[in-house]
């Protein structure tokens, strides 16, 4: 009897663990694609971001685990804005100018 209750909490964690990181890569996909088709993104520009996103996504998950309360927010804000460097190390400066552009009105429109 315990072990089938060991067995379904193991099932049940390993499940959440997926989940959370198939999350993840569906999050940078969907970024990276979207980048893509807005700054003509070459295939290897594209999976420098979705790499970024991957790395950023794994960060704040670290942060979860071991910060709570306002000390939590403030790491996974440190984690957020590392993006835009990251991003001016792999982007050409005009299409980094135009990600920017398009950042500060998606933030100023809503």
């Amino acid at each position: 009897m315990n072990k089938i209750i060991i067995s379904a909490l193991l099932n049940i964690l390993s499940f959440i663990g997926f989940s959370q990181s198939n999350q993840s890569e569906l999050i940078a996909t969907k970024i990276s694609q979207k980048m893509q088709d807005s700054l003509s993104l070459t295939e290897n520009q594209k999976m420098q971001v979705f790499n970024i996103n991957m790395h950023l996504s794994n960060q704040k998950d670290s942060a979860r685990q071991q910060y709570s309360g306002s000390s939590l927010g403030f790491q996974i804000q440190k984690v957020v804005n590392m993006r835009d460097s990251l991003y001016h190390g792999i982007l050409p400066y005009n299409k980094f100018l135009f990600y920017r552009q398009q950042k500060r009105n998606l933030i100023t429109n809503n």
